[in-house]
């Protein structure tokens, strides 16, 4: 259970004058969504400003990083070379964070660079015509930059949401307060950019409701199953 309090939007970690707070940088395949199955760089940004009650991210282990650190880091750990690499910055939140500059480097090495996101928070000068953000609401608050941009939608669906009137999970994952159930995706998005991904209970049984409500949802509005 996720027992780190939630942290404040800090944008004056920008890479250059401050170092990026950050959990850890990998390479493995991209476990869900529209580059599922990818062979990719995963930089896991520390904090977040919600709580989600199922989280599974690791924050004992944050350090800070420069952004040249962070480029020499993702050059070193990939097996692939950089041009044409999938970059994905997941947290936490990487928006908690000044990603832009970050994500601008790293385009510009060639990279191909998605960002993972609860949709609440942005930066004011995110290249969002580089960058491939998926969303993955927490809550029925969203900033309205993930609105007008955002191109792709992701849900964490468990066996309560079965009778889900528009197929994304009914309630909130924030502990201890009523922010309501996740915000649908705008009528913008096509039902070939939401992906539905069950919840990991780290129960056998459970679990397996959770994946049969996920695929019972995904035939009924044509979404898509990220395992």
């Amino acid at each position: 259970m996720n027992n780190q309090k939630p942290i404040e939007q800090d944008l004056s970690r920008n890479g250059i004058t401050k170092a990026f707070l950050i959990n850890n940088i990998f390479y493995t395949l991209q476990a869900g969504g529209p580059f599922s199955g990818q062979p990719a760089v995963i930089i896991q940004m520390g904090g977040c400003n919600l709580q989600c009650s199922w989280c599974d991210t690791e924050y004992s282990n944050n350090k800070e990083m420069g952004e040249s650190e962070i480029l020499g880091t993702v050059e070193q750990v990939s097996i692939l070379p950089l041009d044409g690499l999938l970059v994905v910055i997941t947290g936490g939140e990487p928006f908690s964070q000044h990603i832009s500059r970050l994500c601008a480097s790293l385009i510009s090495i060639g990279c191909f660079v998605q960002v993972e996101t609860n949709g609440t928070l942005t930066n004011y000068d995110f290249p969002w015509d580089g960058v491939e953000v998926v969303v993955s609401p927490k809550t029925k608050f969203l900033h309205k930059d993930i609105l007008l941009y955002a191109n792709y939608w992701k849900y964490v669906i468990s066996s309560d949401d079965k009778r889900s009137d528009l197929g994304i999970p009914l309630f909130s994952t924030q502990k201890n307060t009523d922010l309501g159930a996740p915000r649908y995706v705008p009528a913008r998005v096509s039902c070939k950019n939401i992906y539905l991904a069950p919840l990991n209970s780290k129960n056998t049984v459970q679990n397996f409701e959770n994946r049969q409500t996920a695929v019972i949802l995904c035939l009924k509005f044509g979404y898509n199953l990220s395992l």
